[in-house]
């Protein structure tokens, strides 16, 4: 914040993270910005990854291989702290 407080996120692998104002369905609902509500909260998201989510063109294509994250048992901590 203005104050200089804020959290650190850290975990054993690289991943994923985004902290916003409005949760998914929200976000999902409000056609433009004037149509999300006023901001009460943070909603903190953490993900091991993320695939891609298109191909090489707009009429279908399947994302590329080294873009796709395999399905596949995944584990990964993370931890976040004041500062």
């Amino acid at each position: 914040d203005r104050r200089g407080r804020g959290l650190e996120l850290f975990g054993d692998v690289p991943f994923e993270a985004s902290a916003l104002p409005y949760n998914a369905h929200e976000l999902e609902n409000a056609r433009h910005p004037y149509d999300l509500p006023q901001a009460h909260h943070t909603y903190l998201r953490a993900s091991a990854g993320q695939s891609g989510v298109g191909g090489d063109d707009t009429w279908g294509a399947p994302v590329l291989d080294e873009y796709t994250v395999k399905n596949e048992s995944r584990r990964f901590v993370f931890c976040f702290r004041g500062i």
